[in-house]
């Protein structure tokens, strides 16, 4: 299958197969909102309990809006996530798969018997700009910047096609929006809000990655 042949009229009615959806926050995204850093066992524990809370939301947020994205537009499925792990496919802690090399993991569910015309790897990046306001540095507030990248693999486990969806927020997230004027990153019900705040700015980068495909 030559390059170009994976546009989004393509997918539609064919088994189109995730094999990598990953994300990465930076610790800066939620540590200008709240610079106090944790000292006690019981606070870093809170606080990694709340962080992998949000990095799961995110993930599964994103991999949703994803999915209904390509419905949508495209009228394409994709297949249930879970899908390859009866494959001997390695999944991490969020319940995606744990991929670094996808050419090898197609390989390897190919020999397993696994068939599909197309497999997609996304990734998703949020960082904090380093846009400056006037001469002062973002104090207890972020420029999100949230990166999103797709790419379509043949069955063979070929990359036929990379989109990018690139989105500096005009806008910074301040601590004081939130309840009592602060943001405490060692609380999951701050994590929720933040999630709301953010929820534009990733579909719109989302959509300037997916809409390429078209």
């Amino acid at each position: 299958m030559a390059l170009g042949q994976a546009e989004g009229q393509d997918l539609a009615g064919k088994k189109n197969t995730v094999v990598q959806f990953d994300f990465t926050m930076y610790e800066s995204v939620l540590s200008k909102l709240d610079p106090y850093e944790p000292s006690t066992v019981r606070e870093k524990e809170n606080y990694r309990e709340a962080k992998q809370y949000i990095e799961k939301k995110l993930v599964d947020n994103m991999s949703e809006l994803t999915e209904k994205y390509l419905a949508n537009h495209f009228s394409a499925s994709l297949q249930p996530i879970q899908t390859l792990e009866d494959y001997k496919v390695v999944y991490n802690s969020k319940g995606y798969l744990n991929t670094m090399i996808v050419k090898s993991v197609i390989k390897k569910v190919n020999k397993k018997g696994y068939e599909s015309d197309f497999f997609l790897a996304c990734s998703v990046t949020l960082e904090s700009t380093t846009d400056m306001l006037g001469k002062a540095k973002l104090t207890k507030q972020f420029k999100p910047q949230i990166t999103f990248n797709i790419s379509i693999f043949d069955d063979q486990g070929t990359k036929l096609q990379k989109f990018q969806g690139k989105l500096k927020a005009e806008n910074p997230i301040k601590a004081k929006s939130f309840p009592s004027l602060k943001f405490d990153k060692m609380e999951i019900e701050y994590m929720d809000l933040l999630l709301e705040m953010l929820q534009p700015d990733l579909e719109a980068a989302l959509e300037k990655a997916l809409s390429q495909i078209s």
